[in-house]
């Protein structure tokens, strides 16, 4: 009954969008998100329910941080049996995380809750600060005949930060093609 768990966490997004129709074939597309996580926990067993009868505290926190944004022009037309369909775009991602974890044991009281008054020598602490950035390219091309026959290339170009330090840009390409025979 005197064990302690208080675990809060806040969270507050922000999203925006804007989309630009130039005529009936050709769109712009943008949108933007940021979103905060905030997070605190404190947390404490007495020496009377800890197994090897010491009391233990842990007090920590965390926020993340993250905006994403995307930009896509798209063109869609028909003509007859044909269609024809291409995007061009761009995509930013940051993200930042903190967090903060302290500890103690052996407590000098039952009744002090909180890390602070624990012995200095039965203290743990970490702390972790963790950023990454994504900037990514992107175009699509698809070619359609008689809403049977499909053809698509993709061609993608992401730099990131969480890549290898001596290779921060790679190239994703494919292609599909399909058939429906029904």
């Amino acid at each position: 009954g005197d064990t302690y768990n208080a675990n809060k966490t806040y969270m507050a997004t922000v999203n925006e969008s804007l989309r630009i129709k130039f005529n009936k074939d050709l769109t712009w597309d943008n949108q933007a998100a940021v979103s905060a996580i905030f997070g605190r926990k404190d947390y404490f067993i007495p020496s009377t329910a800890a197994a090897n009868g010491l009391s233990f505290a842990e007090s920590s926190s965390s926020n993340n941080i993250t905006f994403n944004a995307h930009s896509i022009l798209s063109y869609f037309k028909t003509f007859g049996d044909h269609e024809l369909t291409a995007l061009a775009g761009t995509e930013v991602n940051i993200e930042q995380n903190n967090m903060n974890r302290l500890t103690g044991e052996g407590g000098p009281s039952d009744y002090i809750r909180v890390v602070q008054g624990f012995p200095k020598e039965s203290l743990t602490a970490y702390s972790d600060i963790v950023k990454s950035h994504l900037l990514s390219y992107m175009a699509n091309v698809s070619y359609g005949y008689k809403e049977r026959y499909k053809i698509e290339g993709v061609l993608r170009r992401d730099g990131s930060s969480r890549f290898g330090a001596n290779n921060k840009w790679t190239t994703f390409p494919s292609v599909k093609g399909s058939w429906t025979f029904s």
